[in-house]
């Protein structure tokens, strides 16, 4: 610990405390940006205040990752600063090749870390219903007082060698999500006007949390552990990236993903849809589209369903809509009304006010035969607008047991094409993905 540390630390001056906060509050976005902590640091570095400038620091490191590239830089503001010393070992040289040759050794290697584990069954996860009448809203908390040495525990974790056992791991990985779950969706902003000891915590633990959300498969999932998360963190910048986060870049199509896939599939461990579901976390617009629609031409049910609540971990701002319609409708051209009605009901949960959104929930509910759920839909549509045709038609045929004519057949939006493919799929018999050749 730096003799910086140790210092007793005024209090800002009125100038330096507002370019601090700028710098911390300056985008409109509900996540903390890396880089804008990282300058908020250094100012703060400027005006001795090392404890502040260490957290805010080590918070934005543990979102960039610990690729050869980022723990070279982190060594370098480490000795610049003298806050923190970075082990020596966790400093690796970055590897050579083309970023395909090192994604595809990446990608062997996470496999050897998963291919030992058994894979236990996936726990159902239930989801609030809009119109439950014990919903409310919840409400904001402070972030927690031991922010800080959650950060630095999670950071020392990462940055240092590869965890031989895991229960120390575990924990801390525990403690992590339980402090998120006692903090839920914390908006730091509200915290512009506190004390800027309480903003910094503020923002140190809403980039936590969006470290948590983002990587919640990695860390919490059906394949996940602290060895997978530990190994993902440090990704080379040319290959796979932190987190494997540079996909987009080294796959142009769909079927590129796929192939990368392959590279990983070993008997007795993740198949091949599960790793691509794990490829396809930092994917979006058209092809993260295309992945949906071949894991939808294939019925893979089950990666389907993790896509849709990695969309649904995201904020209320930044859930992908686009794609949870495309969810969706892969789920109704193959009846799957269960996943259909799931990811329609996040749409209508998100947007209650939107009535068309919440007519297709009871369409897809009354397909179902959830006939109790159509009739709270439809109620809550009324209420909103009571003359609201389409919901007053609905449950007039609803309680004289004529609803079949709203049932739902396929997607609302499949192309045509796709629609024939799928619907034929559903006249034979289930199709697994296809085999490498």
């Amino acid at each position: 610990m730096s003799s910086l540390e140790n210092e007793p630390e005024a209090p800002l001056e009125a100038a330096a405390d507002a370019l601090v906060r700028s710098a911390l509050l300056r985008r409109p976005s509900a996540v903390p940006d890396p880089d804008d902590m990282l300058q908020a640091a250094e100012l703060l570095l400027t005006h001795a205040q090392g404890r502040l400038a260490r957290a805010l620091m080590q918070s934005a490191f543990i979102r960039k990752g610990f690729s050869p590239q980022l723990t070279q830089l982190q060594a370098d503001f480490a000795a610049r600063t003298g806050l923190w010393a970075l082990p020596a070992r966790a400093v690796r040289r970055q590897a050579s090749g083309t970023g395909i040759e090192i994604a595809v050794a990446e990608m062997r290697m996470l496999a050897d870390r998963l291919s030992v584990r058994a894979l236990p069954a996936r726990p159902v996860r239930a989801w609030p219903s809009l119109w439950a009448a014990d919903v409310q809203s919840l409400s904001q908390t402070t972030p927690p007082a031991d922010t800080a040495e959650l950060t630095e525990a999670l950071y020392v974790f990462l940055c240092g060698p590869e965890p031989s056992g895991s229960a120390g791991a575990e924990q801390l990985l525990r403690a992590l999500s339980q402090a998120d779950l006692r903090t839920p969706e914390l908006d730091f902003k509200i915290f512009a006007p506190a004390p800027l000891e309480l903003l910094v915590r503020a923002v140190c633990f809403a980039s936590l949390q969006a470290f948590l959300t983002d990587n919640r498969e990695l860390a919490f999932g059906e394949y996940g552990s602290p060895a997978l998360l530990h190994a993902a963190a440090r990704l080379d910048s040319s290959g796979l990236g932190p987190y494997i986060s540079n996909v987009h870049r080294i796959a142009a199509r769909s079927l590129d993903v796929f192939e990368l896939a392959r590279c990983a599939v070993r008997p007795g461990g993740l198949p091949l849809e599960r790793w691509v579901v794990l490829l396809a976390r930092n994917l979006s617009g058209s092809l993260l589209d295309e992945v949906v629609d071949d894991l939808g031409d294939a019925d893979a049910l089950a990666p389907l369903t993790e896509i849709l609540e990695r969309a649904a971990r995201r904020p209320r701002g930044a859930v992908d809509r686009p794609l949870v319609w495309r969810i969706r409708d892969a789920a109704l051209d193959n009846g799957r009304l269960a996943l259909a009605a799931r990811a329609q009901e996040l749409v209508a949960m998100r947007d209650p006010d939107n009535l068309l959104e919440q007519i297709i929930l009871a369409d897809i509910r009354g397909t179902e035969g959830d006939d109790q759920a159509v009739e709270q839909i439809l109620i809550h549509c009324l209420r909103t607008a009571p003359d609201y045709g389409a919901a007053r038609d609905r449950l007039r045929r609803l309680k004289s047991r004529r609803y079949d004519a709203f049932k739902v057949t396929q997607g609302y939006g499949s192309p045509q094409d796709r629609m024939i493919y799928r619907l034929r799929r559903r006249q034979a018999p289930r199709a697994a993905l296809a085999p490498a050749v």
